[in-house]
């Protein structure tokens, strides 16, 4: 089921020798809008409280 913003949030692990990137997509696979995230982010707001998949670019990822 897609992410919904009242119960997500990104958490970008440190200690990676790269920025961390996380891009996450409004519609399943990776189509439609997408928005970058290179840090934490407390709200997906920007999606309509959707995600429908996500491509990690680098670094660790905690999405909850």
């Amino acid at each position: 089921p897609p992410l919904t913003a009242a119960a997500a949030w990104v958490k970008a692990a440190s200690g990676s020798p790269r920025e961390p990137e996380l891009e996450l997509f409004e519609g399943r696979d990776f189509r439609g809008p997408s928005m970058l995230l290179t840090g934490d982010a407390d709200s997906l707001r920007q999606f309509s409280n959707r995600v429908g998949s996500v491509r990690v670019i680098s670094g660790e990822w905690e999405i909850c």
